[in-house]
């Protein structure tokens, strides 16, 4: 049925593109497209709630810590090992996980720090462009 409907706008002249789900159309009226974050689309950042945002970088930053904690570990350990015997293993499993827990708490928390950093900006941003134009003097009257 989606699939015949596209099919019937591209007869019609009009462009269709589905992009997650949400169909867009290309060209005409609806030129813009609102973007989304990374692989996450417009629709889906905005059905998203706040709990849900603050959870995932809590939840990422948790894992971030987690493998930042690892590493520390094993670096510990490889002083204490050089100390004892002269020379430290490889402890290279170690590292490769701690740098795994690091990869996954970024792309967990990723998403609600882009959005709460561009809504950040754009309050900082309008609140400065509102000042200035509080501020600016009235332009002198002509003649």
């Amino acid at each position: 049925m989606r699939i015949r409907t596209l099919a019937r706008e591209r007869r019609r002249g009009r462009e269709m593109r589905v992009d997650c789900g949400v169909e867009t159309e290309l060209g005409g009226d609806m030129n813009q497209q609102k973007r989304g974050i990374g692989y996450y689309s417009y629709s889906q950042i905005k059905n998203t709630t706040t709990a849900g945002r603050l959870g995932a970088i809590v939840i990422g930053a948790s894992w971030v810590f987690g493998g930042l904690f690892v590493i520390a570990r094993m670096i510990s350990v490889r002083k204490a090992e050089v100390h004892v015997w002269g020379s430290p293993d490889s402890h290279a499993i170690g590292f490769v996980l701690g740098i795994s827990l690091i990869g996954i708490g970024a792309f967990v928390a990723h998403v609600g720090v882009i959005y709460y950093s561009r809504k950040l900006y754009n309050r900082v941003s309008r609140h400065s462009q509102s000042k200035r134009h509080r501020m600016s003097p009235d332009p002198a009257p002509k003649g």
